[in-house]
Order: structure tokens, then sequence, then C-alpha cells
């Protein structure tokens, strides 16, 4: 989940988000007044640090996407702009970004991609290790979310179910699992509701291993 993760952050417009979430992140923690500026405005921290490095990227960006109206409202205050700071190019840069309608476009489909399988790492990394069925499981619900929250932006959903893809069949696409996930009611019946393809595959593999 992790090296799709990463995967997802080689896409051209996720990439140039990340990195411009970045920018702002550093030059934000790099200045303590700005920071004490920052966290009166928001109410707290922006960068959230997660179990991977790549996990925390994408946390971040929720955060930043959470935070967004006190973001804006920071580059837009008098504060600001009797900073000094305002008027350095790095400063110049880092208001550029978070007054940038495409940033936050970039942004909520990027959240699209990666939130539906952080939710799947968090059950992943729960305290109690759940069977690989269960995995299966979340993965096939994040999938469909991902599916159904990108519709309207085709390009970038062929991009995220390529990479999604060729991760989970690579590494996790074993018929015993399979026929596991179709032997357990309360995961099957849910996506045979909601994906008759994905039901009658797991049926399949079932019978495989039978």
């Amino acid at each position: 989940m992790d090296l799709l993760l990463e995967d997802l952050g080689k896409i051209k417009d996720f990439s140039v988000c990340i990195n411009n979430a970045k920018k702002v992140c550093r030059f934000l923690y790099k200045h303590g007044r700005l920071l004490d500026m920052m966290r009166a405005k928001l109410g707290g921290d922006l960068v959230r640090p997660a179990v991977t490095r790549f996990a925390t990227s994408f946390l971040t960006l929720a955060s930043m996407h959470r935070h967004k109206q006190g973001l804006r409202s920071l580059f837009v205050s008098d504060d600001w702009h009797c900073n000094k700071l305002a008027a350095s190019e790095e400063g110049k840069s880092a208001e550029r970004i978070v007054l940038s309608i495409p940033f936050w476009n970039h942004l909520e489909n990027c959240l699209k991609a990666s939130q539906p399988i952080l939710i799947a790492l968090r059950i992943a990394d729960g305290d109690e290790t759940p069977a690989v069925p269960e995995v299966m499981a979340a993965m096939n619900t994040a999938r469909m979310t991902i599916k159904e929250s990108l519709k309207d932006k085709p390009q970038v959903l062929n991009e995220v179910l390529g990479y999604f893809d060729k991760r989970w069949e690579t590494q996790m696409e074993q018929k015993l699992y399979g026929a596991a996930l179709f032997l357990n009611p309360a995961k099957f019946f849910p996506i045979r509701e909601n994906d008759r393809r994905e039901s009658t595959r797991l049926r399949s593999l079932f019978n495989d291993v039978l």
C-alpha cells in the first residue's frame, strides 16, 4: 500500500501538488513567528506524521484541505503583509500557492485517489493484525470509492487505477485470498451488492482453489 501511495505521487498533477504543499509547509515551519501566526489561524499544526513517509505526504495534504480557509486567511491578513517575509521570494511563492485555485483543485483530486487507500492502510496497520481477506475487502472498497469519486476525471482515474491494479495484482492477487474472501459473508455480500463482476471473479477464485 505504501508503494502504491508512492506510485500515485508520481502522477504529474499529484507530484506538482505534493511538491507545492511541501514548499508551503517548509516555509511556515522554518520561521518561528510565522509558525505562531499559522497556529493561531488554524488552531494547531499542519503537518501530520504517519507510519510511512508517503502516507505522511497525503495526510498533510488532507490537513491542508481541512485548514484551507485558515491558510488562505493567513496569507491575506494584515499581519502577513506587514511581515518582511511577505516580500521574500519564498514568501511570495508560498502566497501564490495557497491562493491558487488550481492548487486546491489538484489537491482535492489527490485526496480522492489517496484517502480510500489510507483507510485500508489504517486497517492493515491496526493494533490487531487483520486476516488477508479483510485487507482484500478494504482494498476492493477503496477501488470502488476511487472509481466513483474520480469518474468525472477519466484521465486521472485511468492513471490511478493503472498503478492500483499493477501493485495489487503483482503482490496480493492470490487465489487463496480470493477464496477466503468469498467464504466471508460479512465481507463478500457488500461486494456482491456493489460490484457483480468482482463477486463473480471471487467465486471463480474459490472454484479454482476447491
